[in-house]
């Protein structure tokens, strides 16, 4: 039988502790990290088209060629751009080895045009069915992975989502949907979302909302394995933590807890939701860049210890129907 549990972290240094002990212990696979360096190739922008028309700008982080590196997909913030994500997509692109995609979303950044058409889209003019369109955004990156994928250069099926703030709720909203897709023909079509990073998470933003995903199995962790899930977001920010605060209750609530006389590999593989906090009054975008590549290599350790340390668990299969 297998035991899913958590750690409660009340305070950053508790989990900070774990993270510096695992990273020891881990340390034998961060050998060669020179090497990795040297062999990734620079980032540079691509070009995506949505089902529905909207020409996406994203930048594309190529991480250590081949079939094991991690794809990550980095979401902004609402009001915000890919420039913001910088900063982690490079530290996780350089120092870990992840194949990271960061798009502009659509009525943001340089992602404002439809395919054919003069029309620029004006995200202060979004209905409530607009606000939907940010998932097929997320599936748009997904299959410019899974064509990544396929030429061997990572593996789709260790995906992680990572969002930032208002784009938090359709990050979970995405990972659910994902997991709806079953194989077809024997290939893989879905459930290749493996977890969730949230930096200064929001439960609910226009038409988005967590709360029914907390009832579901694969986040709530009732009766199922759940999704890792990593929370993070300023101490002195009061509004960011109550945001925080909730959403750690309501998970926590419903996953088991780790026992703390484990050794800490155990309870690393034991362990789904993580949360870490820094003393600090910013929030969003802010943090990530105050916090800098201390924030960036917490959310690295977390990414190598609970996708990447699992890639034998999902190995990597063609995609591509021939």
């Amino acid at each position: 039988m297998k035991v899913r549990m958590i750690i409660r972290t009340e305070k950053r240094y508790q989990l900070s502790i774990l993270l510096i002990l695992a990273a020891l212990c881990g340390a034998g696979e961060l050998n060669g990290q020179e090497s990795k360096k040297t062999e990734i190739a620079d980032p540079e922008t691509v070009f995506l088209v949505t089902k529905d028309g909207v020409e996406l700008r994203a930048e594309w982080f190529p991480g250590k060629p081949g079939k094991n590196s991690v794809p990550v997909i980095l979401l902004h913030d609402w009001n915000g751009s890919r420039q913001d994500l910088y900063g982690l997509a490079t530290y996780l692109h350089r120092e870990r080895g992840c194949s990271v995609l960061v798009p502009d979303m659509r009525g943001h950044g340089d992602s404002i045009s439809l395919k054919n058409s003069d029309e620029t889209i004006k995200r202060d003019k979004f209905r409530k069915s607009d606000f939907l369109g940010f998932v097929e955004d997320i599936e748009t990156c997904k299959r410019f992975l899974v064509s990544k994928n396929n030429l061997g250069d990572l593996n789709i099926d260790l995906l992680v989502i990572g969002a930032v703030g208002k784009m938090s709720p359709f990050a979970v909203d995405y990972a659910l949907r994902d997991w709806t897709w079953e194989p077809l023909g024997g290939i893989k079509q879905g459930q290749d979302v493996k977890a969730i990073v949230m930096i200064s998470p929001e439960r609910k933003f226009k038409s988005a909302s967590m709360t029914p995903a907390f009832k579901i199995p694969l986040i709530s962790g009732r009766n199922a394995e759940p999704l890792p899930i990593y929370l993070t977001w300023g101490s002195r920010h009061s509004s960011s933590s109550r945001e925080g605060n909730s959403i750690y209750s309501t998970l926590s609530g419903s996953r088991e807890k780790v026992s703390s006389k484990l050794p800490v590999e155990q309870r690393w593989k034991k362990q789904t939701l993580f949360k870490i906090l820094y003393k600090s009054n910013l929030t969003g975008r802010n943090l990530l860049k105050e916090q800098g590549d201390g924030m960036s290599s917490d959310i690295g350790l977390f990414i190598e210890k609970k996708v990447a340390g699992r890639k034998d668990d999902f190995r990597w299969q063609d995609r591509s129907r021939k």
